[in-house]
């Protein structure tokens, strides 16, 4: 177990394609890549619904936990590539309770538009920061 650690959720697709074949292909190749970064990488469980076998996982999205600021500079680096080479965008969603138990969520949706804004910077930051203190 490490001493800190972050965990946030990103979902990731593509404005032109939304086939669930092609979100599930992006997904586990997103996946593989943060595991590459040293990022761990789960996919999100969804609702099972009755009647059915197995897992049933929320394409598209996976649940990342990040344990150093390094990470997070890898992280932006190659959620950049992706933009870049496949017009993908991506949603991060990342939650943060607070020392008098207040739980906030904070979404930022990020694409070729607004890779650079300062509000996908500030929430890369935040998560950063949260792993420097």
């Amino acid at each position: 177990m490490h001493a800190k650690e972050i965990q946030f959720k990103i979902s990731v697709g593509d404005p032109e394609i939304d086939e669930e074949d092609y979100l599930y292909k992006m997904t586990k190749d997103l996946r593989r890549e943060l595991k590459r970064i040293e990022l761990q990488a789960d996919l999100v469980k969804g609702k099972k619904i009755q009647n059915t076998r197995g897992d049933i996982v929320t394409v598209g999205t996976l649940l990342v936990t990040a344990f150093t600021s390094g990470a997070i500079t890898a992280l932006i680096n190659l959620i950049g590539n992706w933009i870049k080479k496949r017009k993908t965008r991506f949603k991060f969603s990342f939650t943060e309770t607070s020392p008098d138990g207040t739980v906030t969520e904070q979404i930022v949706e990020v694409d070729n538009a607004n890779i650079d804004s300062k509000k996908v910077n500030d929430l890369f930051d935040k998560m950063a920061d949260k792993l420097e203190k």
